[in-house]
């Protein structure tokens, strides 16, 4: 595979990527809404301006933050293909030093999976993330089923995680759940966009 077609699929790959981030974080992030009386103190209104420029930064975070290791996993895997060596994932782990210890091995695990999936993406033919995808798995049932093999190693990443973070446990798993819901329904409609 020449480095200019293994190019242009990185970036499929990475449009799709950034894509379901965003609309990951507006399905997450609650938007600020004024009540009515607001609209008419203008003093107020500014303050609701405020946060909705808040808001617009928040999903901005937000969607950086999830890109970060599916960009790792990407570059690693176009590496690889354009080296034709394989991906050395401790090399990987060594770079993400804010790990805490019990998500090391979850996140192993999870990003192993990514970079398969993405070796798989990478080396197969199509000019659109949707022919990326549909080339790669071929059967919607293979695709589902990858899905939910990443969807479930990258949950149990964020409940490692989770265990770590100071606050109302039940809180912070419901959001965690919610995350995990919203990620399976945006590669859900994804796989069926590929395969329609």
């Amino acid at each position: 595979m020449n480095d200019s077609t293994l190019d242009s699929k990185k970036q499929l790959i990475l449009h799709q990527e950034q894509a379901v981030a965003s609309q990951l974080a507006r399905r997450v992030l609650e938007r600020p809404t004024p009540p009515i009386w607001m609209i008419f103190i203008p003093v107020f209104f500014v303050f609701h301006a405020w946060r909705i420029k808040q808001y617009g930064a928040s999903l901005k975070v937000f969607a950086e933050n999830h890109l970060k290791s599916r960009r790792l996993a990407l570059d690693a895997a176009a590496s690889a293909i354009a080296s034709g060596e394989a991906v050395d994932i401790e090399a990987i782990l060594a770079t993400v030093t804010d790990l805490p210890p019990q998500a090391r091995e979850p996140f192993r695990r999870w990003l192993a999976l990514l970079i398969e999936h993405y070796t798989l993406l990478l080396t197969s033919p199509g000019a659109t993330y949707a022919l990326l995808l549909h080339n790669a798995y071929r059967q919607l049932i293979t695709a589902h089923r990858t899905c939910e093999r990443l969807a479930q190693a990258e949950q149990e990443l964020r409940f490692a995680v989770l265990e770590t973070l100071d606050g109302d446990s039940s809180q912070l798993r419901k959001v965690v759940d919610h995350i995990g819901q919203q990620v399976d329904t945006l590669r859900r409609d994804e796989i069926g966009q590929a395969f329609s």
